[in-house]
C-alpha cells in the first residue's frame, strides 16, 4: 500500500530545500565579500568603465563645447597618473573663446597636437581669475557619465567657476588600482595640480558626491591649506554605518540575516579571542570587535573627520533617498555644528 505524502509536506519540503539554497549562497556571497579583492571590486566597481571605448581627450564628443574642456594628466605622489577633465568657467570661455578656436587644430583628430603653452597659459590664467570646484565623484563610472557631464557644466555656467574633474586611479584612464588611502592621494594631488597651476586655496571648492563626499572629508583632513569650502552631495557618516543600514534594491537588508546569529554580534565575537586570532591569520585587516565590521578593509569615517574641518561646510541630501539615508546627512550636520554651539553651565 503507497503512502500518500500531504501536500502541505511537500510545500513545506520544497520551501526548506529553497531556503537552503539561497541561505548558502548568501553565506558564500559574504564570505566572498570578505576578502579585500571582492571588497574593492563592489565598493569602487572601478572596472565597470561605462561608457564603453571613450576618448578622453576629446571632451567635445560628449555635449562640452568645442575647447572649452581640456584632458590633463595628474601625477601623484606614489607615481600613479591620474586623468582630468578641466573645464573653463562660461564667463572666462567666452571672453577667450576666439583665442581657443584659433589655436585649435582644423581636424579633432590632431587635437593632441595643440599648442600645449597656450593652453596651460589659459588655464593659468583661469585659475587666478576665477573660482574653482574640484570634483569628486562617486563609486562605479568615470568622468564621462552624462550626468556628470551635465554638473560641469552647470557649475561652469551658474556659478561661473572652473571645474576639475577628476578620476581617481583604477577609475577611466588612471593607472593604478583604487584603496581609501590611494583616493586620498588622488585629491591631494588634483589639489596641488590646481595650486601649481595658480589657483589660491581660498578660490577652490571642494565637491564631493556620494563615495567621493568620504574621499573629500578625508582630503580636507589631509590638506593643511583651507579651502573655499566643502560641500557633500548625498553624504553617507561612515561606511561601516551604511552597510548596517543598507538595503538592497532599496528592500532586502543586506546584513539583516547574520544579525540572527548571536556568536556573529558585536559582544559576542568579542568573547571569542582565539578564533579573532587565528581569523587575522589571514585576514590581517581583521580588528574591529564587530564580526561582519571586523573584515571591512576600507572605513571612510567622514564622521570622524567633519568635528575637525575648519572650512566651511555645505550638506545636500535628498530626503527621499533610497540608497544613503537623509539621517546619514543629520549626523554629519549634527557632528559638525556641535563644536559651534555654547557650552551648558551647570
Amino acid at each position: 500500500m503507497t503512502a500518500v505524502i500531504p501536500k502541505h509536506l511537500i510545500l513545506f519540503h520544497k520551501a526548506r530545500r529553497l531556503c537552503i539554497i539561497l541561505g548558502g549562497i548568501y553565506i558564500f556571497l559574504v564570505l566572498l565579500g570578505a576578502t579585500p579583492f571582492a571588497q574593492v571590486q563592489l565598493l569602487f566597481m572601478h572596472n565597470l568603465k561605462r561608457p564603453f571605448f571613450v576618448q578622453y581627450d576629446m571632451p567635445e564628443k560628449y555635449d562640452l563645447a568645442p575647447f572649452k574642456t581640456h584632458n590633463v594628466r595628474i601625477q601623484t605622489a606614489d607615481n600613479e597618473t591620474l586623468g582630468a577633465w578641466f573645464t573653463f568657467s562660461d564667463s572666462f570661455y567666452a571672453t577667450h573663446k576666439p583665442l581657443l578656436l584659433n589655436d585649435a587644430p582644423t581636424n579633432l583628430s590632431s587635437l593632441a597636437s595643440t599648442s600645449l603653452s597656450s593652453r596651460d597659459d589659459l588655464i593659468h590664467t583661469a585659475l587666478r581669475t576665477h573660482p574653482t570646484i574640484l570634483f569628486l565623484h562617486g563609486t562605479t563610472g568615470t568622468r564621462v557619465v552624462p550626468v556628470r557631464v551635465r554638473i560641469y557644466q552647470a557649475f561652469a555656467a551658474r556659478l561661473r567657476a572652473n571645474v576639475l574633474a577628476l578620476d581617481y586611479r583604477g577609475f577611466a584612464d588612471s593607472t593604478g588600482t583604487p584603496s581609501e588611502s590611494g583616493l586620498t592621494l588622488d585629491t591631494r594631488a588634483a589639489w596641488d595640480w590646481l595650486r601649481t597651476n595658480g589657483a589660491s586655496p581660498d578660490n577652490v571648492l571642494v565637491v564631493g558626491d556620494s563615495l567621493g563626499t568620504g574621499v573629500a572629508m578625508r582630503a580636507s583632513a589631509m590638506v593643511r591649506e583651507r579651502p573655499r569650502g566643502v560641500v557633500l552631495l548625498s553624504p553617507f557618516s561612515k561606511l561601516e554605518t551604511l552597510l548596517d543600514t543598507y538595503h538592497i534594491l532599496g528592500l532586502v537588508p543586506l546584513f539583516a540575516p547574520l544579525r540572527v546569529m548571536p556568536y556573529l554580534a558585536s559582544k559576542s565575537f568579542h568573547s571569542f579571542p582565539r578564533l579573532r586570532t587565528v581569523l587575522k591569520l589571514f585576514f590581517s585587516h581583521l580588528d574591529h570587535a564587530d564580526f561582519v565590521k571586523g573584515f571591512m578593509v576600507h572605513r571612510f569615517d567622514s564622521l570622524a573627520k567633519v568635528v575637525g574641518l575648519k572650512a566651511p561646510l555645505l550638506i545636500v541630501h535628498a530626503e527621499d533617498d533610497q540608497d544613503i539615508p537623509f539621517w546619514h546627512a543629520q549626523m554629519l550636520f549634527d557632528a559638525f555644528v556641535e563644536k559651534h554651539l555654547p557650552r551648558c553651565r551647570k
